[in-house]
């Protein structure tokens, strides 16, 4: 494990000098501006902002939409915060294994060969990953070619994978989001409803429960009782856990969905949109939050409180040893549909 934190932090050395390289420096705002020690009087303070962009800090990362190196660089630090420690820890094993194998390779005199192999986790999250982010900036840029006609090719490109691998989890965004049509602001929240990978920094319901709930669909709709993927079975208890997650998930959202409605007088879609960001712990807005009333910024409050512990509280009851009933009662079938 210190090889692993040693590796995460190399990774993210890295990228920061890329980052700086670019010229992207904090912005560093005294209010009020220019303050001098003689004009502060005693007990008298000011405040000190740190931002991560330039020019107009309040448009977070707008300034750079047709900017390659700060997208592929801001996005590439959150996919590797997104995949998980224990995707990051497989990667390094593997990593280690390739360039063990390279080095045996030259010198003949060694003969061991280390297999390469990654764990069904971590074939899972990759994969799922990949295509969440692809499937998701395909969609986004069809979605939004004509809204955002006066963007150029290469920035709409741009906008449209950064602001999918940025919904997952990390709350950055190089448009405004508030200008974003319908379904792309559906598409956003599906998106940060699956969140990233399980032991990540990310929200949602995590990529794996999703992929269980979609094979086992998948495999109930073929017939085959077992859900089956890479060569492995699937236990029906994780299949359980997937569906609980989400169903308690969704159940919740849809809650405090209603109580936004009823206290704010907002766009039926944007409440919907700030509901499943705070769920998920992203931090986007379509622009309402410092809107809200009193009682809905409380309920965003405790939104974000339950999206960043449940699931970490259901997995904790779902590793409890089940109690086996002292009675087993006979089985009855109910009709369904």
């Amino acid at each position: 494990m210190p090889k692993l934190k040693q590796f995460c932090l190399v990774l993210i050395v890295f990228f920061g000098i890329l980052f700086c390289l670019n010229f992207v420096f904090a912005a560093f705002g005294v209010s009020p501006p220019f303050v001098l020690n003689d004009y502060l009087s005693p007990g008298s303070h000011f405040e000190q902002k740190i931002v991560l962009s330039r020019d107009k800090p309040e448009q977070d990362l707008e300034n750079f939409t047709g900017d390659i190196s700060v997208n592929i660089i801001i996005a590439s630090l959150i996919i590797l915060g997104g995949i998980g420690f224990l995707v990051l820890e497989d990667f390094y094993k593997n990593l280690f294994s390739f360039f063990k194998n390279f080095v045996n390779h030259i010198k003949p005199t060694i003969h061991t060969h280390q297999k390469i192999k990654f764990t069904l986790h971590s074939k899972i999250v990759l994969i799922a990953t990949a295509l969440l982010i692809l499937s998701g900036a395909i969609l986004f840029y069809l979605f939004e070619k004509g809204n955002l006609s006066y963007f150029s090719q290469k920035e709409l490109v741009l906008s449209s994978f950064f602001q999918i691998i940025t919904a997952r989890t990390a709350g950055f965004n190089t448009i405004n989001i508030g200008s974003l049509t319908s379904p792309t602001l559906l598409l956003l929240i599906f998106i940060m409803f699956i969140g990233a990978a399980p032991t990540s920094t990310a929200g949602g319901i995590k990529v794996t429960a999703f992929v269980l709930i979609i094979l086992s669909i998948i495999f109930f709709l073929r017939g085959k009782e077992e859900a089956v993927i890479f060569g492995r079975t699937i236990s029906k208890f994780q299949i359980k856990k997937a569906f609980i997650l989400a169903s308690i998930y969704l159940s919740f959202c849809l809650v405090i969905f209603l109580l936004l409605l009823y206290t704010e007088g907002v766009n039926f879609e944007k409440i919907l949109f700030e509901v499943f960001s705070a769920m998920g712990t992203v931090g986007l807005s379509t622009g309402i939050t410092s809107h809200l009333t009193s009682i809905g910024k409380i309920l965003i409050i405790i939104t974000m409180f339950t999206g960043r512990l449940l699931p970490i509280s259901i997995a904790i009851f779902a590793s409890r040893e089940l109690v086996k009933p002292k009675i087993i009662y006979p089985e009855e079938k109910i009709i369904l549909g």
